[in-house]
């Protein structure tokens, strides 16, 4: 479920996320057995008589995801029952029934009063970004996490692997977008594919960013060194 307001600006950021969402399920799924499927206020809810339209979204969408994607792009949003903005409402009502929720917020000193909004809650963690492309990034990151503890919860795989996979996940892969990121022109879903390239096909190696000329690999006193360089 992405929640979020549905200013002009903020519509920007969605698109953005149903894009990556996309990528990700391009490159993933058949491999990883695992699919994405964005719901939200416009393509998931059809008007309803009798009842408020937030009841109308908690009803046909909010209620049946599985996790929760919030944006605070914007201050903008009306306010909802006890809650400042219907987004936060549904980021109380997702963390209440337990889902899996990943919250982003725009770097906005108009935004700062959310922001104490959402740390004074404290079992809430945000997200900041300055861009959109930070934005992807960091999305794309939260999907590989889910993916791999929904795939976790039915198989396990030896320690060695799994640490590989966290590394590359975590560590690994946050400096090479880094790098990526300065490359003039560089497009968000160029970056995304190249990254789920990587991820699709390197369960215990570097085999894929080596082949696409991101990474350098030599052999110094056996030990193998990756180097991260700017691809022209």
């Amino acid at each position: 479920m992405i929640c979020s307001a549905k200013d002009e600006e903020t519509v920007k950021i969605v698109n953005s996320c149903r894009n990556i969402i996309n990528h990700w399920n391009e490159i993933n799924s058949s491999d990883r057995n695992i699919s994405f499927i964005s719901k939200g206020q416009d393509i998931s809810t059809v008007p309803s008589v009798g009842i408020d339209a937030q009841s109308v979204i908690d009803e046909q969408a909010l209620n049946t995801a599985d996790i929760g994607i919030v944006i605070f792009n914007t201050n903008k949003g009306s306010p909802y029952k006890e809650f400042k903005t219907a987004t936060e409402y549904e980021l109380d009502k997702l963390q209440k029934a337990g889902k899996n929720v990943a919250v982003y917020i725009r770097n906005d000193s108009k935004l700062k009063e959310l922001k104490e909004r959402i740390i004074a809650k404290k079992s809430i963690l945000y997200t900041s970004y300055n861009s959109i492309n930070e934005f992807e990034l960091k999305l794309h990151d939260f999907l590989d996490t889910t993916a791999n503890k929904a795939s976790n919860h039915e198989k396990k795989e030896s320690p060695q692997i799994a640490m590989q996979e966290l590394y590359l996940s975590e560590d690994f892969r946050r400096e090479i977008l880094n790098k990526l990121l300065e490359r003039e022109k560089a497009q968000p879903s160029e970056i995304a594919k190249e990254i789920g390239i990587a991820e699709q096909a390197t369960r215990s190696s570097f085999n894929a960013l080596v082949d696409s000329g991101f990474i350098v690999k030599e052999k110094i006193k056996q030990k193998t060194i990756y180097s991260i360089v700017r691809k022209e």
